[in-house]
């Protein structure tokens, strides 16, 4: 077989660790070396047991490394322990791995069997993303699948934003997710775990059949904003939960009750709706905050038969 630098098309050719390929000085040809596999099942097979690169492309403006295929993989790449596919660009504007697909397909996927690793990572030293998944049509740009009971489809980790999707369709979504545990989870130790725009339709929006739409835990677990004149921050579908809502009952002849809470604040907005009757000309006359212990209800007057009553404790933004 050949070998070195004497590349020999129609037939198999090697390659050994010394051989480098240079185009030509004073040559008009856009690449450094073309291959076309003719029908075969891979144009450039490599194979090495270290951990350096097996293909290494370089280019100053353009492509390092470009594959393409009708029906296949256009960059296939496979490691035990490394990195099978692994792209570094300083360009400010482009992607150091980008994935097209101009048929039905993803522009790229990656596989892992770690219960650690990820299928594809990306990392940014700069302001950039670190994976970034662009789609014209109907699809999505990046998807991340899991089949697992713990493990993540997409994961994202950054001094900002860890995962940041955008739609420009009005019925679009930027981030979708669904699994057996979280749809989406973020994480943030200072800032927003998860953080939804929209010009039109929700920030946010999480779906259920069995558990939790959405879920934030945090200093603020969960906040809506809109900036829109007249929009709605939040807009609830179906009942809505509250832990700090609950019920009590003002004995006979009493007219106070004391619920214990400790959320309650010293500006504690407490709602109280009587749902038994108080008595006539009689009804709630206010409400004693005591903070980090509960609140007490107070009637204008003795309730001639247990009046029980329901309430709300809000906090104000």
């Amino acid at each position: 077989m050949p070998t070195g630098g004497n590349f020999i098309l129609g037939q198999q050719n090697y390659a050994d660790v010394a051989t480098r390929l240079s185009p030509t000085p004073g040559s008009s040809l856009n690449y450094t070396l073309e291959v076309d596999a003719g029908g075969a099942s891979m144009a450039i097979y490599a194979y090495s047991d270290s951990q350096e690169p097996v293909i290494y492309g370089t280019n100053i403006t353009g492509i390092g490394i470009l594959g393409s295929s009708e029906n296949s993989w256009g960059v296939n790449g496979f490691s035990t322990n490394s990195v099978g596919v692994l792209g570094d660009s300083t360009s400010n504007n482009d992607a150091a791995i980008r994935g097209g697909n101009r048929g039905g397909g993803p522009g790229v996927v990656g596989v892992t069997n770690s219960a650690s690793n990820a299928g594809v990572q990306g990392a940014n030293d700069a302001s950039g993303p670190g994976v970034q998944g662009t789609c014209t049509g109907n699809g999505a740009g990046v998807v991340g699948a899991n089949s697992g009971s713990e493990g993540i489809g997409v994961s994202g980790a950054g001094g900002s934003t860890g995962v940041y999707g955008q739609s420009a369709n009005p019925t679009g979504t930027g981030v979708h997710g669904s699994g057996n545990t979280a749809g989406v989870y973020g994480q943030s130790h200072g800032g927003v775990g998860v953080h939804g725009a929209s010009a039109n339709g929700a920030g946010v929006s999480g779906d259920s059949s069995t558990g939790i739409g959405v879920s934030g835990s945090g200093a603020t677990g969960v906040q809506a904003k809109t900036t829109v004149a007249g929009g709605i921050a939040l807009h609830v579908l179906g009942r809505s939960g509250f832990s700090t809502a609950g019920a009590g009952v003002i004995a006979p002849g009493a007219a106070r009750a004391a619920i214990a809470n400790p959320d309650v604040t010293a500006v504690s907005h407490v709602s109280i709706t009587l749902t038994g009757n108080p008595g006539p000309r009689n009804g709630v006359s206010w409400v004693d905050r005591k903070p980090g212990v509960g609140f007490s209800v107070d009637l204008l007057a003795p309730a001639p038969s247990e009046t029980s009553f329901t309430y709300l404790i809000v906090e104000p933004a």
